[in-house]
């Protein structure tokens, strides 16, 4: 849990004040111990280092230290916990208190490897409670495998998060580490932070970026988009071009055009289970200068496999290793000199941790959404059942299935499904309200017995409930237009086991416009049975559930989809790097992938635009900086999931006939700021079914200049492609985009400043005004202009005309 950030604050600040201005300061990162806890005989080399930390504290001007992980060697035996301990130990002697952290990395778990087995070993050693009562120590997830520290380096304040092994892979259970990062740095906005963590950059030197895939999930969820974070640390490679290096140093450029420091140091395979060694982190803000020296307090410590004997520097008193300026020649103990292991990196500390102004608040939701489900927020009110000739006099109200078939029970004969929500529509809580816009209303159901043949869904019209049968609906449903529709509303071509969620929304639409509500039938094409859980089901998530969005006042929507209300101007195609001359516009599927054919490593990039959105014709996006985008979705209908999409803004023309070879330089779309934004809209999870892709930032851009519309990339997050449907298909994509239009000429619509348009306070506060009053619910001091049209005149009528005009949808001129 985030400790209050007050306190923290507070204790940091005491701690700056020790420390005023710019100075030399030094992070010490322990990597990967393990093989010095599992073993007697190399265990002293831990307690060198942590020793060495303690009597060099003063002098190396060491303010903070980080374990990156691998504290163990096998996280289940207690003796090598009990090591580890001991040696971490040491840091606590030292006075004043030198702030530290340990992070589990996969050998820290019970089972190595195995985030399921918990990591019970870790917590009770180097869980909250070793650090409590440390004014620098923030707190923890309540599993305590992530933690955070408020610290000073330098004389500069800094937010260290220590996060567990692959933070961005979800263990079922457990927090979400990734969420709780960023809630963190949510509450220290713009304070420099350094992340540690297990594994992020790799010493294999063909990944082009250095970072493993768990590193890349890291970054794209977390790190490139928070600005104040510019040092990653990571221990866990150490098979590096020579054999077994196990140090790697990159600098990427974040969302914001800034650096971000990335270090990789993982000795274990170095002799005697690491030699000792350790690495050194000096900020040198004075001279604008980021040192890195990886060094060992033991004499003569080297890497076998390492470039020889120049590699390492021998410390002594005759002959002392030169440290940047501002800290102490090393007398003792072996410094590695190689370019990977001791360099300079020129860092302007107060340019890079100049303030980013925080993002406006985001415009008013487009729609409320109404959910009903049994069980869930006190809603009972759904009824289903299921009617067979087989059993002609039986209902099944209190079934936990609901089935739909033509062949079933002792006479093979027809089954038929019946579901309804009642008391959706209403003034009551949670009722949507009469009349109301309906933006999308879906149906989700639990498959138990998946089919292969077609199920038809009518709106029913006749009367029904639970205890109906065969016999007493006459034969079962008819779809003649007295017991169901004649029409369908939803044609399933077949149903896979799991979740299906259904677009119901003209049903929905009908019955907030006054129709009677008697649900669903659903009428079977074949023998081959479908079967889905029921109200009566034992596990709530499993029951039948109804979403419905409706529009709020004000806002508009724009929906575009290739075959719908006439639109024909979407373009989508595959650039597939493993056939780099084969054109795919004309595809019904793609699949945004890494490694496709497998084994390959080739990727595969997708391209999407809708073209014509934005003008002044019915149904399309207005153009103008008086067009707010509540929302924008991008929907995809996945079938086959995978490790899935970032989505970026293309910025060069393209058509269906490009292909990898002959389109954006030949090798695909790079997201460089010059054939695609570096900055994505959105990064989205592989998944089945409907998927919607917030794209709010394009089409707010593309509505102040439309001309630069060209849709989106979708660049693969992994080697697991994620594959959807194309325009060509039936279930092609579609663009929704949600827009308010402030009224030129007239004030914020918004006259109270809440946040919230229209409501009553806004007429209220307006009126009030009017009269000579001061707005009763202002948030701010003072409300919007009274003058509302701008006329100069005030008071007269035309402000309150133009002012209701404008709160029935119309604008300020008559």
């Amino acid at each position: 849990m985030v400790a209050p950030v007050v306190a923290l604050l507070a204790a940091a600040a005491g701690t700056a004040q020790a420390q005023p201005g710019p100075q030399v300061g030094t992070l010490v990162a322990l990597p990967d111990t393990q093989f010095y806890s599992d073993s007697a005989t190399r265990f002293p080399q831990f307690l060198q280092q942590t020793n060495w930390i303690k009597d060099n504290r003063n002098a190396m001007g060491i303010q903070f230290v980080s374990h990156l992980g691998d504290i163990v060697q096998n996280g289940s035996v207690l003796t090598e916990w009990q090591r580890a301990d001991q040696a971490m130990d040491v840091l606590d002697t030292i006075v004043p208190s030198l702030p530290y952290a340990a992070v589990p990395g996969n050998h820290d778990y019970a089972t190595t490897g195995s985030k399921g087995t918990l990591a019970a070993n870790y917590v009770n050693n180097f869980g909250p409670q070793r650090y409590a009562g440390q004014p620098w120590y923030g707190g923890s997830t309540s599993n305590g495998w992530n933690h955070y520290q408020i610290i000073t380096i330098g004389g500069r304040q800094y937010l260290h998060l220590a996060l567990e092994w692959l933070p961005a892979s979800a263990t079922a259970g457990q927090d979400d580490a990734i969420a709780w990062a960023q809630s963190v740095i949510d509450a220290n906005f713009n304070m420099p932070t350094i992340l540690s963590t297990h594994e992020y950059i790799i010493d294999d030197f063909t990944v082009a970026s250095g970072r493993s895939g768990g590193g890349e999930a890291i970054w794209n969820s977390l790190v490139r988009n928070n600005n104040q974070i510019f040092l990653c640390l990571n221990g866990h490679f150490h098979r590096g071009v020579d054999g077994d290096d196990g140090e790697r140093f990159e600098v990427a450029t974040n969302n914001f055009g800034r650096p971000v420091l990335q270090f990789l140091s993982d000795y274990q395979a170095y002799p005697n289970g690491g030699d000792a060694y350790l690495r050194l982190y000096v900020f040198n803000e004075p001279a604008n200068q980021f040192h890195v020296v990886s060094y060992s307090p033991k004499t003569g410590a080297t890497n076998a496999a390492g470039a020889g004997a120049s590699r390492f520097f021998a410390a002594s008193p005759v002959n002392p290793y030169a440290m940047p300026a501002g800290l102490p020649a090393l007398t003792s103990g072996t410094v590695q000199v190689d370019a990977n292991s001791r360099f300079d990196i020129a860092l302007d500390y107060a340019a890079r941790f100049s303030p980013i102004a925080p993002p406006p608040p985001p415009p008013p939701p487009p729609f409320t959404t109404f959910s009903f489900r049994n069980g869930v927020n006190s809603y009972a009110g759904t009824q289903d059942n299921y009617v067979a000739i087989s059993t002609p006099t039986t209902n099944f109200g209190a079934s936990t299935i609901v089935k739909v078939d033509t062949v079933d029970g002792a006479s093979n004969g027809p089954v038929h499904g019946l579901l309804r929500f009642e008391n959706i529509v209403g003034s009551g809580a949670g009722q949507i309200p009469a009349g109301s816009t309906i933006d999308l209303a879906t149906l989700t159901l639990n498959t138990t017995n998946a089919t292969a043949n077609a199920v038809n869904i009518h709106r029913m019209v006749g009367a029904w409930d639970e205890a109906s049968t065969w016999n007493s609906l006459v034969a079962g449903v008819q779809a003649d237009g007295v017991e169901a529709a004649v029409a369908t509303d939803v044609v399933l071509p077949s149903v896979a086991s799991g979740v299906r969620v259904i677009d119901v929304t003209p049903a929905v639409t009908a019955w907030t416009n006054g129709a009677a509500n008697q649900g669903w039938a659903l009428l079977p094409t074949g023998s081959d049975g479908w079967d889905f859980s029921s109200s009566e089901a034992t596990t709530t998530t499993q029951r039948p559930q109804l979403t419905v969005r409706v529009l709020n006042p004000g806002v508009q929507r724009a929906t575009f989809v290739n075959g719908t209300n006439g639109y024909a101007g979407t373009l989508d195609t595959e650039l597939m790097q493993s056939t780099p001359t084969t054109s795919r516009g004309d595809a019904l599927d793609f699949s945004i992938d890494s490694d496709d054919p497998n084994g390959t490593g080739s990727d595969n990039h997708i391209l999407i635009q809708f073209q014509d959105i934005i003008g002044e014709l019915p149904g399309q996006v207005p153009a103008g900086s008086n067009v707010v985008i509540n929302l924008a979705q991008l929907v995809v209908e996945g079938f086959d999931p995978g490790d899935g999409a970032s989505v970026h803004r293309v910025l060069q023309a393209w058509d269906e006939n490009a292909t990898w070879a002959n389109s954006f330089g030949g090798n695909g779309v790079q997201n460089t700021g010059i054939e695609a934004a570096s900055q994505q809209d959105a990064v989205v999870a592989g998944a089945t079914g409907r998927v919607e892709i917030n794209v709010t930032a394009s089409l707010q851009a593309w509505v102040n200049d439309p001309a630069s519309n060209f849709g989106w990339a979708l660049l693969p997050l992994g080697n697991n492609g994620w594959d959807i449907r194309s325009s060509e298909s039936t279930q092609p994509p579609q663009l929704r985009v949600y827009y308010t239009v402030v009224p030129t000429g007239c004030d914020s619509i918004d006259f109270n400043r809440d946040g919230l348009f229209p409501d009553d306070a806004d007429l209220v506060d307006f009126l009030s005004v009017l009269a000579g009053s001061a707005c009763s619910t202002d948030p701010t001091p003072g409300c919007a202009d009274i003058d509302f049209n701008n006329d100069g005149l005030f008071p007269d009528d035309s402000d309150l005309i133009a002012f209701l005009r404008v709160l029935s949808g119309n604008t300020c001129e008559e």
